[in-house]
């Protein structure tokens, strides 16, 4: 009859629309990398540089000879939720204090996206990091350190001075060049193991 012809057709109309959801998915939520080069900013050695990331995500930090920070941000997520991402770097007049901070708001639903780092600071920085949930690697840096993550591990190469590294879940792995107070320095973790020690010449 018409009735089971037309029924027949709709049916068909609509598998081949399932069928050509599940070959193309939606564009405006394919998941990319975009990778954003921030500008050099000037700190000046033995400055203060604070990172305040509250997606999912790596970071990076190494440091090198010139007074600037470098910071490279690569966000994973819908094309449509990346350009909501909201980075703010703030630098004071006498370029010893800086302050970088991804913030969430209510139109990027939790685990969609992710922002990893990697940043280069002057070797004599003393780095602040406070990551919600991924890794932090810290390679070079000479300064006082104090990184605090929930989900991930922290590792530091090369630190000089004072050192304060706490992670709910993850191992904490620390090589220092020089020996100092031991009440100076301060690693713990929940779930995870420590590891300290003393860098080879």
């Amino acid at each position: 009859s018409a009735i089971t012809a037309a029924a027949a057709s709709t049916d068909s109309l609509m598998k081949q629309k399932q069928e050509q959801q599940a070959i193309m998915p939606s564009i405006p939520r394919c998941i990319v990398d975009k990778i954003t080069i921030l500008q050099n900013f000037a700190l000046i050695p033995d400055g203060i540089f604070t990172l305040h990331n509250m997606f999912p995500g790596t970071v990076v930090i190494s440091g090198h000879n010139a007074d600037r920070v470098s910071i490279t941000r690569t966000t994973i997520g819908p094309t449509d939720l990346l350009d909501k991402i909201i980075t703010r770097i703030l630098v004071n007049e006498s370029r010893n204090k800086m302050f970088c901070t991804s913030t969430k708001n209510d139109l990027i639903p939790k685990g969609t996206v992710s922002v990893n780092y990697h940043i280069q600071v002057p070797h004599q920085t003393n780095t602040v990091i406070d990551n919600a949930n991924g890794s932090v690697v810290i390679t070079g840096v000479q300064g006082n350190i104090g990184v605090k993550t929930i989900i991930g591990s922290i590792m530091v190469v090369g630190s000089r001075k004072k050192l304060i590294l706490l992670s709910t879940s993850g191992n904490i792995t620390a090589s220092v060049e020089k020996v100092v107070q031991a009440a100076h320095n301060c690693a713990i973790t929940t779930h995870g193991t420590v590891s300290c020690s003393l860098a080879k010449s």
